[in-house]
């Protein structure tokens, strides 16, 4: 009976532990067989006045899996995207001209892939 025991215990760590890296698989291979489905943020800009700009977000993503809590830093400012699914979302928000000669010039982008693997991009500009 002791062996069947080992052996239940064993299949059940390794189901467990394919269950847990199965998402990151499945997040890297879709990268390597299709780069179109990596999250891209696009950034515009439009001038609203002499102290404000209005920057516009545009992120698209084309993966099969959820990425929770997406935010955005730039500017000094966060911007939640909320939970990203294959789709693209936009969002505008206004800053002024002095924050951006302030700011660290650095804007990441931060998810939690499958409400697992938290996932931190910081590019310098």
């Amino acid at each position: 009976m002791i062996p069947f025991v080992k052996l239940a215990i064993v299949a059940v760590a390794l189901f467990v532990i394919a269950a847990l890296l199965l998402p990151l698989a499945t997040f890297f291979s879709e990268l390597a067989i299709s780069p179109d489905k990596v999250p891209k943020l696009f950034i515009r800009f439009r001038l609203l006045n002499r102290t404000h700009i209005l920057l516009i977000l545009n992120l698209s993503y084309g993966g099969s899996l959820i990425l929770k809590d997406l935010t955005v830093r730039i500017v000094n400012k966060t911007i939640y995207f909320g939970d990203v699914s294959k789709g693209t979302y936009v969002k505008e928000v206004v800053v002024p001209i002095a924050k951006i000669r302030e700011s660290n010039k650095e804007i990441f982008i931060r998810f939690i892939l499958a409400g697992l693997y938290p996932i931190r991009v910081n590019v310098r500009y």
